[in-house]
């Protein structure tokens, strides 16, 4: 939801896949199906945690390295901590 790259901002149903990520350590993963432009997907959702090495580009919003500042100057994908919620992996398999 603190996303780096505007284009990949998380959609209103990831955001709450990702709140319940958050919220329910314990759910490893999500399969649900979708409808898009009419097409239907089997989707596969996995939390991504922050771990240490995560926080050289996604600590302290002064820390983070010269490439990312200038690269992405809307950035809100720092102040992370170790064990925080970053993401999730999304797989999305069309049916036939």
């Amino acid at each position: 939801m603190k996303n780096r790259n505007p284009n990949f901002a998380a959609k209103q149903d990831e955001i709450k896949i990702l709140e319940a990520f958050d919220m329910d350590r314990n759910l490893k993963e999500k399969w649900d199906t979708v409808e898009i432009e009419g097409k239907r997907y089997q989707r596969y959702m996995r939390p991504i945690f922050v771990e240490e090495a995560c926080l050289a580009c996604h600590g302290p919003k002064d820390k983070r390295p010269k490439f990312v500042v200038d690269k992405y100057p809307d950035d809100k994908a720092y102040d992370f901590k170790v064990g925080d919620l970053r993401g999730m992996i999304e797989v999305m398999v069309r049916e036939e």
